[in-house]
């Protein structure tokens, strides 16, 4: 377009255009709305409330679906933390996790590749290939394991925040609870990885 093209009738052609466009997406919008309103399964805040009552009530229900869940991990689960003595992130996460395993009651199973502790571990297990065969070349490594049924799921690699840990560790506990229908977590086998 050029200049010659911005003439007055051209510009109020332009702004009946918009004005007609915004009318109809307003339309559109409140229709929707209403269809939105008789068909509850298109509200997403029937997931994720937006009211400050709903709110509390969602923030309660998380909470204690949080504590019966770390509950249930704690008596059967451990989390593999795999470190290497040098390495500042692990030194810098050791903390973290070691709070976060007080906070949950997880037990904390850790693993040094090098052969020496951290503060927090100073008399870890040493490495003998479990590292390998679960492909944590990545430092620090934290894994999920239930002994009783030999799986072991990761968690994360790399330093992370507490709060982190907990919504992954959530999602992985409570698969039903993602969005992601094909989101998955691959789960290996324990076999020979136990000290």
């Amino acid at each position: 377009m050029c200049s010659s093209d911005l003439t007055q009738a051209n510009v109020e052609r332009y702004v009946q255009y918009r004005t007609a466009l915004v009318k109809l997406a307003d339309q559109l919008s409140e229709a929707g709305q209403r269809v939105v309103w008789a068909n509850p399964e298109y509200d997403f805040t029937q997931k994720r409330p937006v009211s400050a009552v709903g709110l509390q009530v969602h923030d309660v229900e998380k909470s204690e679906m949080r504590r019966r869940t770390f509950d249930r991990l704690a008596t059967s689960h451990v989390l593999y933390f795999f470190f290497k003595s040098d390495c500042q992130y692990c030194h810098a996460f050791a903390p973290v996790l070691l709070g976060f395993s007080q906070a949950t009651g997880i037990k904390i199973f850790p693993v040094s590749l090098d052969g020496g502790g951290l503060p927090e571990f100073p008399q870890p297990h040493k490495d003998r290939g479990q590292a390998a065969a679960l492909g944590a070349t990545t430092v620090p490594a934290v894994f999920l394991a239930n002994p009783a049924t030999r799986e072991i799921t990761p968690v994360a690699f790399g330093i992370q925040s507490e709060t982190e840990l907990v919504d992954r560790v959530m999602a992985i506990a409570n698969p039903g609870m993602s969005n992601y229908v094909d989101a998955s977590t691959p789960v290996r086998s324990l076999e020979g990885l136990v000290p």
